[in-house]
C-alpha cells in the first residue's frame, strides 16, 4: 500500500495491484454541522455530526494570530476543550481520519472564552478602521457597546462561493447603524 497526494493536497491511498489496474481512491469525509457549546472562562465543547467510517477525528485548535495548532484526537463526535485563557478567541479545524486515508480539515471556525465579570469584549480597541478586529465569518461573535459614541469596526473575508454577508444584532438597549465597507 503506497500513498499519495491528491492536487487538492489530501492524503489517498492507492491499492496496486501486481497487474498494474487503476489506483483505487478512498475519500473521507469532512465533518458537518458543528457546533460550540458550553462555553465557559477556560472550556468549550465542539461536537459534529458522527461519520460512520471514521477511525478518529482530530480536531486544532490556535489563538488567532500563532501560528502553532494545538492537536487533540477522539474516537467520539464530540470533544471538551480544557485550560483555555479566559475571554480569548480561539480559531479550530476539523479533520476526519477513515480506514486508510485522512481527509483534508474543514474550514477555520471560531469562539469565544467568556470572562469571569461576564463582560466580554475581545475585540477592543476597534474604534476605526485600521483598528479593526478580524472575526470568522458563519460563527457568533459578541462584542459590547461601551458608550453612544462606541464606534466598532471589523473585518472579515469571504469568498466567491459566499458572497451573502448577514449580519444579526439582538438584545440592543437603543438603535444602532451597521455600516458595511468594501
Amino acid at each position: 500500500m503506497r500513498s499519495v497526494l491528491s492536487t487538492d493536497g489530501a492524503r489517498q491511498s492507492i491499492a496496486m495491484s501486481p497487474g498494474g489496474k487503476t489506483p483505487i481512491f478512498e475519500t473521507c469525509p469532512l465533518p458537518s454541522n458543528i457546533s460550540v457549546t458550553e462555553i465557559t472562562v477556560n472550556s468549550a465543547k465542539i461536537s459534529w455530526n458522527p461519520i460512520t467510517s471514521a477511525m478518529y477525528y482530530a480536531l486544532e485548535y490556535k489563538l488567532p494570530l500563532s501560528t502553532i495548532w494545538t492537536r487533540v484526537a477522539t474516537t467520539t463526535n464530540s470533544i471538551i476543550l480544557n485550560n483555555l485563557k479566559e475571554a480569548t478567541s480561539y480559531q479550530f479545524r476539523l479533520m476526519t481520519s477513515c480506514s486508510s486515508t485522512a481527509g483534508n480539515f474543514t474550514s477555520i471556525s471560531s469562539f469565544n472564552t467568556i470572562s469571569s465579570s461576564g463582560c466580554t469584549d475581545i475585540f477592543e480597541i476597534n474604534d476605526n478602521r485600521t483598528a479593526a478586529k478580524s472575526i470568522v465569518t458563519g460563527t457568533k461573535n459578541y462584542a459590547s457597546i461601551s458608550s453612544a459614541v462606541d464606534e466598532d469596526w471589523y473585518k472579515f473575508t469571504n469568498s466567491s462561493l459566499q458572497k451573502n454577508v448577514k449580519v444579526t444584532l439582538a438584545d440592543l438597549p437603543a438603535d444602532y447603524r451597521v455600516e458595511l465597507y468594501c
